[in-house]
C-alpha cells in the first residue's frame, strides 16, 4: 500500500534536526579538510562519529558544489 499524500511516515515532513545546519556544515567541512579523522571531528565537536558520517552522507555533495563555486 503506498501513500497517496506528499507526507512521510506517520504524518510527518521528512527529518528533524537537533542542530543549526551551519553547525553540521562546519563539522563535515572540517572532516572534508582531511586533517582529522572521523572520530576526531566527532570529539572535537562532543557529537558521535555516526552523527558525523550521516552528515556527511548528506552534506558532502552540497559543500563540494559551493567550494567549487567560489
Amino acid at each position: 500500500m503506498q501513500n497517496s499524500n506528499n507526507q512521510g511516515r506517520k504524518g510527518r515532513l521528512g527529518p528533524q534536526f537537533q542542530y543549526e545546519q551551519s553547525f553540521m556544515d562546519k563539522v563535515v567541512a572540517d572532516y572534508m579538510a582531511g586533517d582529522q579523522s572521523m572520530s576526531q571531528v566527532a570529539a572535537r565537536y562532543r557529537i558521535t562519529k555516526t552523527q558525523v558520517a550521516y552528515w556527511y552522507s548528506l552534506f558532502s555533495s552540497e559543500l563540494r558544489q559551493t567550494t567549487l563555486e567560489k
